[in-house]
């Protein structure tokens, strides 16, 4: 026999012995101990049952098993089988993960109703066009010409046969607003009007650029019954005042009033700002004379929705 054949047979026999006869081998220790995939398996986590349904379906087992010992049934433990029974369904639907956890939704930000144009006039000097909103007294408004001359004071005020009570509130101004390569949100709120001067670009409106030239007003007056707020609009640094209109009777005359006198202050005119007629106040159009001519724009929305837009130029 070879020297290799003795050397396996010595270890084929240790092996045996540690395995069947050695305390701790194979068949009597860790190696196969056939408890230790129960011993080391991941413990299984029983949901708790929630308390309240647990009180609950002990208290329909009894009531229950009181109705089927009485013939015939008794009216009263019926009636109160039935409640519980409901209250153990609104519980169970109080508890759904679906209720419980579904996050509340936020409301979306009012958004620009995009403008659909219907036609297109004139009344007057003024470009008017109507949208889909436009109603048909709207439609039959008549504006007058810019007349500068006529309101050197705001229309909050008589004026000849202008009355204030038909004008407009002067409420709360605000002489930069907005700033260069900044966006800003127009608010108006509802049945009132929000007037600005100064460089502009307003989505649905259009942009109007001074350029050191020309002037630029824009009055939005909202007839509507919620605030209208337009995000993200481009004003540079500009004058803006807001406040109510008296009465929507005379809202054309009011437009007329308020972007004249917006002309007389622009056009550096005589008037309650300017009685020297020196120095324009503001300086508008970046010179102290004031600029050589307006752009003129009203816009009537309905909250957010615009239904009609007026444009006129007025020079000096």
């Amino acid at each position: 026999m070879r020297t290799w054949h003795v050397i396996v047979i010595c270890l084929v026999v240790l092996g045996l012995f540690f395995c069947f006869i050695w305390p701790g081998g194979l068949l009597t220790g860790w190696c196969w101990d056939w408890n230790w995939f129960e011993k080391n398996k991941v413990p299984v986590v029983e949901p708790t049952q929630d308390p309240q349904m647990v009180a609950l379906a002990t208290q329909m087992a009894q009531i229950q098993e009181k109705l089927e010992a009485t013939s015939p049934p008794d009216p009263v433990l019926a009636s109160l089988a039935e409640e519980v029974a409901a209250l153990k369904t609104s519980l169970e639907d109080l508890k759904q993960p679906s209720v419980l956890e579904k996050p509340a939704e936020t409301p979306a930000p009012a958004e620009v109703v995009a403008p659909v144009q219907q036609e297109k006039t004139a009344s007057g000097k003024w470009e008017i066009e109507y949208f889909a909103g436009a109603t048909d007294e709207m439609k039959n408004w008549v504006f007058s010409n810019l007349d500068p001359m006529v309101w050197p004071e705001f229309p909050n005020v008589d004026n000849g046969q202008y009355l204030a009570a038909q004008g407009l509130e002067y409420g709360e101004d605000l002489t930069t607003f907005c700033q260069y390569q900044e966006t800003c949100d127009f608010v108006v709120p509802a049945r009132h009007y929000r007037d600005y001067t100064g460089d502009y670009k307003f989505e649905g409106v259009g942009e109007c650029l001074g350029e050191g030239i020309k002037g630029c007003a824009l009055a939005v007056f909202n007839v509507g019954e919620v605030t209208a707020s337009f995000e993200d609009q481009w004003f540079d640094a500009g004058f803006t005042v807001w406040g109510r209109y008296w009465d929507g009777k005379y809202l054309p005359q009011a437009i007329w009033a308020l972007l004249s006198h917006n002309s007389n202050n622009m056009l550096n005119m005589d008037s309650t700002l300017n009685p020297t007629v020196i120095t324009n106040a503001g300086a508008n159009c970046s010179v102290v004379d004031g600029c050589l001519s307006v752009e003129a724009t009203f816009v009537v929305t309905s909250g957010n929705e615009i239904l009609l837009i007026g444009r006129q130029t007025i020079n000096k």
